[in-house]
């Protein structure tokens, strides 16, 4: 199921190829739709997620409904 995977795409939205392998190893997906599914994912979780951060914020960098590029995305802390 996808709550297995989706403290991971706040966490790590980019993972490695090693990290995909051992998803489709555990999920009995194959690589490429473990792929598809975080691509999907970061679309549908993520970008809300960081939408509201950026109002929080009161900066919204570009025009709504889009997304920073990976190499300015922070990820929260850890929740305990």
């Amino acid at each position: 199921t996808h709550t297995h995977t989706t403290p991971h795409v706040s966490q790590y939205p980019y993972p490695s190829e090693e990290e995909k392998t051992q998803l489709s190893t555990e999920t009995g997906l194959t690589v490429l739709q473990v792929n598809n599914w975080f691509i999907n994912a970061r679309r549908r979780i993520l970008q809300p997620l960081l939408m509201q951060m950026n109002q929080n914020q009161g900066a919204m960098e570009g025009p709504p409904g889009t997304m920073p590029p990976p190499s300015s995305f922070k990820p929260p802390p850890p929740q305990q």
